[in-house]
């Protein structure tokens, strides 16, 4: 999920047309693992983009247009590192593993805590 929380992040602060031309790397990652993981976020409609395979390999790049609403909406539930850690953390404690929508969730429900705490008290 960190994988996929740095992708959104990446393509939401490039512009098109530097995706087209330069592709999507992430420091830190290979960038097969980089396109598997983008062509996952294509498939769940978080991304608008095609994906280059080769035989008996799958995803080896990908064509990325732009964040879906989907995917800003999730971005925008993940952005902020004191939820997301604090989600991460959640789930690797209580669960183990969670589905997409079930972290979005979280996320979203985490993130109003947050914002929550900066309300006055009345």
């Amino acid at each position: 999920m960190d994988l996929v929380r740095l992708i959104l992040l990446e393509i939401e602060r490039t512009p098109p047309e530097d995706l087209r031309l330069q592709g999507l790397y992430i420091q830190g990652y290979d960038q097969i693992a980089v396109a598997k993981h983008a062509e996952l976020l294509i498939e769940a409609g978080l991304l608008k983009g095609t994906s280059l395979k080769a035989d008996g390999i799958g995803a080896v790049a990908v064509s990325i247009e732009r964040l879906t609403w989907a995917g800003h909406e999730f971005l925008d539930a993940a952005r902020n590192e004191t939820v997301w850690n604090k989600a991460k953390a959640f789930v690797q404690e209580k669960a183990g593993t969670v589905s997409f929508d079930v972290l979005k969730v979280l996320l979203v429900e985490m993130g109003k805590s947050v914002a929550m705490s900066y309300l006055p008290k009345h």
